[in-house]
């Protein structure tokens, strides 16, 4: 009877991770990101991959959303505009401060090679947002942010 068990167990584990990744690609994890007392609603960016796609497959974001990659190491972190379909601002931040803003990012051009953008002070996180947010907000650096 137990080695009867084993295989059903094996599988019922497979099908448990497979379930478990269609979820987390097809519904990825979203946090809230508060700055000057705005909050946006962001998809996380965890994977290498996630990171490298970000938002280029999305064809228009929502006011008040975006996403947010967060870094294990504090430093110059590139982002590019490769393959997206509309402008953002960045938000570079450290732990629970903005340490740089980086307005109305466009894309590149389509056959052109696309500029990487970087801040000048190190970072752990960059936010995405609408183009023009950050404006509309006063996001400036020094400004306290809070991450749920």
């Amino acid at each position: 009877m137990k080695k009867q068990l084993i295989p059903i167990i094996c599988i019922g584990g497979g099908f448990l991770l497979l379930f478990t990744v269609w979820w987390y690609k097809t519904y990825p994890p979203v946090t809230k990101v508060t700055i000057n007392n705005h909050a946006w609603i962001v998809k996380v960016a965890i994977t290498s991959e996630e990171k490298e796609i970000g938002l280029s497959r999305t064809t228009s974001l929502a006011p008040n959303t975006g996403m947010i990659f967060p870094f294990l190491t504090k430093e110059l972190h590139q982002f590019w505009m490769k393959n997206m379909n509309f402008p953002l601002d960045f938000i570079w931040m450290d732990e629970r401060t903005v340490v740089e803003v980086t307005p109305n990012v466009q894309p590149c051009s389509t056959g052109t090679p696309c500029e990487p953008f970087r801040p000048t002070k190190p970072s752990t996180k960059v936010l995405e947002i609408p183009a023009g947010e950050a404006q509309k907000y006063d996001i400036k650096a020094g400004d306290v942010v809070i991450i749920k």
